[in-house]
């Protein structure tokens, strides 16, 4: 089950669809291989074509595309660290649930910051599931960065 900070978040259906691609079954070893290997590239193009196979839309792509991987979501974070972020926080977590053969779950906790640096994705392994772990500044900065 997803984890949310808040009311809103409820309606990340890109969330449900992860956690169910990646919950169990003999597919699962299959299914880390293909998503590892299409973190490996550096194009978030071939990203899209395996979240695809997960049921996740060319319009949730489309937001995630041009809202967060350019940065235009978080506009003081620099637009090639959340590209990178992004792929190595994935990537370690589903290389991780991989080798412990547990699920993977998704958690998105929003801050109220203006650090500049402030983006990352990292992930945790509990006893029944790898998490990963999306932390972000709000959307709206509190104040300007200066």
């Amino acid at each position: 089950m997803a984890w949310l900070t808040a009311i809103w978040l409820e309606h990340v259906d890109e969330f449900q669809r992860m956690e169910e691609w990646f919950a169990s079954g003999d597919e699962l070893d299959g299914r880390y291989e293909t998503a590892i290997a299409a973190l490996e590239t550096e194009d978030p193009g071939a990203w899209f074509e395996e979240c695809a196979r997960w049921g996740i839309s060319e319009g949730s792509w489309a937001h995630f595309s041009e809202d967060w991987l350019t940065g235009d979501q978080f506009e003081w974070v620099d637009a090639d660290r959340v590209v990178a972020r992004v792929r190595d926080g994935f990537k370690g977590a589903l290389a991780e649930a991989r080798e412990r053969q547990l699920p993977l779950s998704v958690a998105w906790v929003s801050f109220a910051s203006t650090d500049a640096g402030f983006f990352d994705v990292g992930h945790v392994a509990g006893a029944n599931a790898v998490t990963v772990l999306i932390a972000t500044p709000s959307s709206q900065p509190t104040k300007a960065p200066s």
